[in-house]
């Protein structure tokens, strides 16, 4: 980045302000994985149980199948985004212009942006501004988010691996951001709805009411996080490590664990008095039902987990304001 002459750096941040996000008509098809694309074809046949079936898994991904059979052109965005500072994004990388902060620092907006880009690797966002951006479906891999300000972004169906989150330490700070502390990653909102996260670092990074329902976790670190709120629902954890890390009001029902005793390791390692255990149960399920999670394909493909023993965790009691967690 240091290589392009300031007055193309000032292009590329005029460009990212120029930009706006607005809704805009997408294919009712959007966001559907090559395998429900295909599974499309038997909406056809009427006649085949298979066929209610397809259409139930479409509809509880969003599509609306009436409007699709009845040959409607496209759906309205359920919010604003900007596809065009998603490109830029796409432009820096495919120009191996991994490093966004000298951008960052003088002014540039990727809030919004809709990055489509299939795989998203190496790059660094620390201290970028991300609200609201979408890397849905993106496969991202080694990309720095460190000090980023990511409310509510979305990475929902995202392949994330060794992604870094976490707060950036004070003696890993470079000029100009050096000398105010650490850098803490602004998450508050993130949706990482069935995405699959592996070797990847959440650590110091505060943000409340993420969601990582029906995620896969893996390999992921929270330590000393501040993820209040946070929902786990349907989620399949592995090695996950929350030392230290504020479980205040984060719902896990559902989820799938492999550590038969891991509320009481959460009830040991997290935050004082910010995970309540016994708000809990954690029951065995039969490998029938371990497989049967949507992200079954994922785990089985990561060899220290596939064919474990699971159990899923039930929250058996509500949250209540009195107890303030």
């Amino acid at each position: 980045m240091t290589e392009l002459s300031p007055s193309l750096q000032a292009r590329i941040v005029a460009a990212t302000n120029a930009a706006r996000p607005y809704r805009y008509l997408r294919s009712p098809l959007a966001g559907l994985a090559e395998d429900q694309v295909a599974l499309m074809a038997l909406l056809r046949r009427k006649d085949l149980p298979v066929s209610q079936i397809v259409a139930e898994q479409l509809q509880a991904r969003g599509v609306d199948v009436v409007a699709l059979e009845s040959g409607a052109s496209g759906v309205l965005s359920d919010r604003p985004v900007s596809p065009e500072r998603g490109q830029l994004i796409g432009i820096l990388f495919q120009a191996r212009l991994f490093d966004s902060e000298y951008l960052s620092i003088a002014g540039a907006d990727f809030s919004y942006a809709e990055v489509r880009l299939p795989v998203l690797g190496l790059m660094s966002f620390r201290h970028a501004e991300l609200t609201f951006a979408d890397f849905s479906r993106v496969a991202v891999n080694q990309v720095q988010f460190g000090g980023a300000n990511l409310e509510n972004a979305r990475f929902v169906g995202s392949m994330l691996t060794a992604a870094q989150f976490g707060a950036i330490t004070e003696d890993a700070i470079d000029a100009p951001y050096s000398g105010l502390g650490q850098w803490t990653t602004r998450m508050s909102g993130v949706d990482f709805q069935r995405a699959t996260i592996v070797d990847s670092s959440f650590d110091q990074a505060k943000g409340f009411g993420m969601n990582f329902d029906g995620a896969l976790l893996h390999k992921a670190k929270f330590t000393g996080a501040d993820i209040a709120g946070a929902t786990f629902r349907n989620a399949v954890l592995g090695t996950v490590d929350f030392a230290g890390a504020n479980l205040s009001s984060v719902d896990f029902d559902g989820a799938i664990s492999f550590d038969a005793g891991l509320l009481d390791q959460l009830a040991a390692v997290a935050a004082p008095d910010s995970f309540v255990s016994d708000r809990y149960v954690i029951e065995q399920v039969s490998a029938t039902e371990r497989d049967a999670h949507p992200m079954n394909i994922n785990y089985h493909l990561i060899g220290d987990l596939a064919g474990q023993q699971a159990y899923r965790i039930r929250r058996i009691a509500p949250f209540s304001e009195a107890a303030s967690q």
